[in-house]
């Protein structure tokens, strides 16, 4: 696992911005998701659900920003991802806090 994180000042030193990351190697040993749910929809006809499979040997990544506009109120965006040799999934997150 790796996680680097640096902070610096912008804007005269007002304003504070942090960056965050993350990279880490995921080794899945159960990928089959045994789990299952078991839903009745008529009397002897019975369905199954299963989940997907797990990603094998991926890669893990995570980044984000935040940045302080003052005392009380900051902006922020967060990146994850996981890769892998038959996939990939993304997704991401950005908004504002307010302290009061």
């Amino acid at each position: 696992v790796w996680r680097p994180e640096r902070d610096f000042r912008i804007d005269g030193g007002r304003s504070l911005v942090v960056a965050r990351g993350r990279l880490a190697l995921v080794q899945q040993f159960n990928r089959a998701r045994p789990g299952s749910r078991k839903f009745q929809t008529g009397r002897g006809f019975a369905f199954h659900t299963y989940g997907a499979a797990d990603l094998s040997k991926s890669a893990r990544l995570d980044a984000g920003v935040s940045l302080s506009l003052g005392a009380h109120l900051s902006i922020y965006g967060r990146f994850s991802g996981l890769f892998g040799p038959h996939g990939r999934t993304l997704g991401g997150t950005a908004g504002f806090r307010w302290d009061f």
